[in-house]
């Protein structure tokens, strides 16, 4: 085939490429005045508004794991429209349900928790988290709703709003509020809440005939056991997951200070924006991609398309982060940041990895070998607590950070070729050049 033809073929309507354009087109619009943005706030903000925040965002990053149930991720694979309309609204009554319950143990538990985390006023929090929690599980609901029906301009747009009202309200509660340790959780709630609320509204009133058609709690338990697989293999790996990328937060707040863990904090905030620009969107297109090749035997030839994606922009991104982080830190934050420069060309290496292979483990899922990544997540988890629990003896966060660098390249690598096993690709296919052509 020749290469005209081939660039046409992606450019198509409905094509890989041309769905991940439109949804990078909003999110690049809405990083880019991030990125104009955050010098500003980071000059608002002190390290230690950072830290708590990044604490607050671990958290509910890591319940927010189980607030669905992972039955969002089913949202995607029913060949019926009926049937995704009842995984959808299973998917929302168990994030109430299971949202209602961690507000019960957050109240139950407030004095212990706070001690652990280092956090004193955690009790301001004790509301706020739950409310997270299920705009969440909300939000993650509707955007895999919108991966189904692949109205990736609606995604694209709100994700635009979602991120403009962020900024916004960052700029505005870190002048105005007097507690400014709590401005950038309030922002981040609010923008979140907002955004979810108008795209719920826009969703519903598209599907609200439907849903009163075709809800039938027999039908939604026949789903429920249908992909049940999703929670018995799902939540835990994904737990351990989220709690493995979140844990050097906790960590650094709890053995060092929420200071170190703001800066750490802002140095993965810049390493993560070409994966927010960038790589989530392909996530999500790789999801619904992946189901059909599936079903037309080209899943490893997807997988190879989407590996060499992923690593061009992963590696071109890490490698401009990594030369300009002194000036972008130093010179546009402000030298109260100047440690995050540091932590920034630590952490580099592993991240460009993590960028890579993260997106492409969803077909563990598709593959229906959940139990594989679950075992990779446990592993993972182990070997993460074995180096920082290592690091202490040197009472030093930036070793810590070097050696939470090198355990994730031996992880993510391993993690990297059991992807491969599974999608049944062939190293010897991967670096083909007629492929590649």
């Amino acid at each position: 085939m020749k290469l005209k033809q081939r660039i046409n073929q992606w450019f198509v309507q409905g094509s890989f490429v041309r769905n991940v354009l439109t949804l990078m087109t909003g999110t690049t619009l809405a990083y880019g005045v991030t990125a104009i943005a955050e010098p500003f706030i980071a000059r608002i903000y002190t390290p230690d508004a950072y830290g708590i925040f990044a604490v607050y965002l671990s958290i509910v990053s890591i319940l927010s794991i189980a607030v669905c149930w992972r039955y969002e991720l089913a949202i995607v694979l029913p060949e019926t429209e009926e049937d995704a309309i009842n995984v959808l609204i299973l998917s929302l009554g168990l994030a109430l349900i299971t949202s209602l319950i961690f507000a019960l143990i957050f109240f139950l538990f407030s004095q212990p928790l706070s001690k652990l985390l280092g956090i004193n006023n955690l009790s301001v929090l004790i509301v706020i988290i739950p409310i997270s929690i299920f705009i969440t599980g909300f939000y993650q609901c509707i955007s895999y709703w919108l991966t189904k029906t692949k109205d990736f301009k609606t995604l694209s747009f709100f994700k635009f709003i979602k991120v403009f009202l962020l900024i916004l309200l960052q700029i505005i509660l870190g002048f105005f509020y007097n507690d400014n340790n709590l401005g950038l959780i309030i922002a981040y709630t609010l923008s979140l809440g907002l955004a979810s609320l108008f795209l719920g509204i826009r969703v519903y009133n598209k599907i609200k005939f439907k849903i009163v058609r075709c809800l039938s709690y027999q039908r939604m338990f026949r789903l429920m056991n249908q992909y049940r697989k999703y929670p018995i293999y799902s939540i835990l790996p994904s737990f351990l997951n989220t709690s493995t990328l979140r844990m050097p937060v906790f960590f650094l707040s709890t053995f060092f200070t929420a200071s170190v863990a703001g800066q750490y904090s802002l140095s993965m905030r810049l390493l993560l924006l070409p994966s927010a620009l960038v790589i989530a969107e392909i996530s999500k297109v790789n999801h619904q991609k992946f189901v059909e090749d599936k079903y037309n035997k080209r899943l490893s030839n997807s997988m190879i398309k989407a590996f060499w994606l992923l690593f061009g922009i992963s590696i071109s991104g890490g490698i401009l982060i990594f030369i300009f982080a002194s000036f972008i830190f130093t010179s546009l934050f402000g030298s109260q940041w100047e440690t995050a420069a540091i932590y920034t060309k630590v952490l580099a290496p592993s991240l460009i990895l993590r960028m890579i292979v993260s997106p492409l483990s969803i077909v563990f899922g598709i593959m229906d070998r959940q139990e594989v990544a679950a075992g990779w997540q446990i592993a993972s988890n182990i070997t993460t607590i074995a180096f920082l629990g290592l690091s202490l003896q040197f009472n030093d966060p930036l070793i810590s950070l070097y050696l939470l660098c090198l355990n994730d390249l031996i992880m993510y690598t391993i993690y990297l070729l059991l992807i491969f096993r599974i999608s049944h690709v062939k190293l010897s296919k991967l670096f083909s050049l007629n492929f590649l052509i």
